[in-house]
């Protein structure tokens, strides 16, 4: 079977060539080399991992040459992400940019409930602050106050109920 293509006979006619005759013939160059230098320097930003991959994936088909070779599709895609995100994945060497954004998304979902957690407890600690013994004197307990918005909620719940908040003195 023969077809007429770019104005020669040809017998087959693969996608990568018609693409670059297509895009030569209806897509201005100036326009696919602002894409191809989006492609260079994009970075993640403020994005998340899932808006950053898919602007990656689309820019990626300017940079042919990039596409063309997964380990370093890889690469460009974990250099753009964020440098805490980076620094994560490098060592576990994902062998598609897919693996690289599940386990990038995985971190970032794990960091932005860290970070949810530390700001919603305000300044509320653990046992070590719960459990102190100082010298020569009874555990005492912090003051309410020391518990942040949490401590405060604490003391409204436990009002009355044993020892140290509810109107009983601590041991001192």
């Amino acid at each position: 079977m023969q077809t007429t293509f770019a104005g020669r006979i040809q017998e087959t006619i693969t996608w990568p060539k018609f693409l670059n005759v297509f895009n030569d013939t209806f897509f201005p160059i100036q326009v696919q080399q602002v894409k191809r230098e989006q492609f260079w320097t994009l970075q993640q930003g403020n994005s998340s991992v899932l808006e950053y991959q898919m602007r990656f994936m689309a820019l990626s088909r300017y940079a042919p040459y990039v596409v063309s070779d997964n380990n370093m599709m890889v690469e460009y895609f974990i250099r753009g992400l964020r440098v805490e995100l980076q620094n994560a994945i490098v060592p576990l060497m994902c062998k598609s940019v897919e693996e690289a954004a599940q386990r990038a998304a995985t971190l970032e979902r794990s960091i932005r409930t860290r970070q949810m957690g530390e700001s919603d407890s305000g300044s509320f600690r653990l046992p070590q602050q719960l459990v102190g013994v100082s010298k020569g004197k009874a555990p005492v307990g912090p003051s309410p106050s020391s518990y942040g918005k949490w401590g405060q909620k604490l003391k409204q719940a436990f009002k009355g109920k044993g020892r140290g908040w509810g109107g009983q003195q601590q041991f001192q």
